[in-house]
């Protein structure tokens, strides 16, 4: 017994949905590749390190994201097997309630429109937007460690100086003196050792 057309259609138009459905869900793994910085999906986002921030500089990502290691690429295709293995249980439920279990060729091909319809559209201001709120989120957070280290900051700095200014004040005086005293001793030495060798002459003379 075959399908009503009707019915085809509605399984048709509720493929277009349940694709739209996987794009929202295989926009959680990226969005969860971005914050934890494994991967960068838009120009912009990656415009917005580059450009360095008053007081703090230039935002750096974690490593992951400069350069792909071998456990970037296995937590990414950890995350690709699990949405395969969630997608194929998403689309055989909608195989079975919209269309009774029987496949045809153009559900996939409506659950594949539905899904780049997605990505292409929603996807890419979805994906520019946690990327920006992600960049915001290390920016706010360079910013928090600075206020917090900048009385450690403050505290190194006048130590320098403080050292400075007893250095130049009170060691090197105490060090100049010292030297001082040393020549004066060695001058002292030398001359009670010419001393001796003078009267040593003058008794020999004699």
């Amino acid at each position: 017994m075959g399908i009503p057309l009707t019915r085809q259609l509605t399984a048709f138009v509720y493929a277009i949905f349940t694709g739209a459905l996987l794009g929202v869900l295989y926009d959680c793994v990226r969005v969860s590749r971005v914050i934890f910085s494994l991967a960068s999906y838009t120009r912009g986002g990656r415009k917005l390190y580059a450009h360095p921030l008053p007081l703090i500089g230039a935002v750096r990502r974690m490593p992951f994201s400069e350069r792909r290691g071998l456990l970037q690429s296995v937590l990414i295709a950890i995350g690709d097997v699990l949405f395969a293995f969630v997608a194929g249980c998403v689309f055989s439920v909608f195989l079975y309630h919209a269309a009774s279990g029987c496949f045809r060729w153009f559900y996939l091909f409506a659950c594949a429109v539905g899904f780049f319809a997605y990505y292409f559209t929603l996807g890419k201001a979805v994906m520019l937007s946690s990327e920006m709120l992600s960049f915001l989120l290390i920016a706010a957070v360079r910013y928090l460690l600075f206020l917090l280290m900048l009385p450690f900051r403050f505290l190194v700095y006048l130590s320098k100086h403080l050292f400075r200014l007893v250095s130049r004040f009170i060691l090197v005086p105490i060090l100049q003196a010292g030297r001082r005293r040393r020549r004066i001793f060695y001058t002292r030495r030398i001359r009670s050792a010419l001393a001796e060798d003078i009267l040593r002459l003058l008794d020999v003379q004699n």
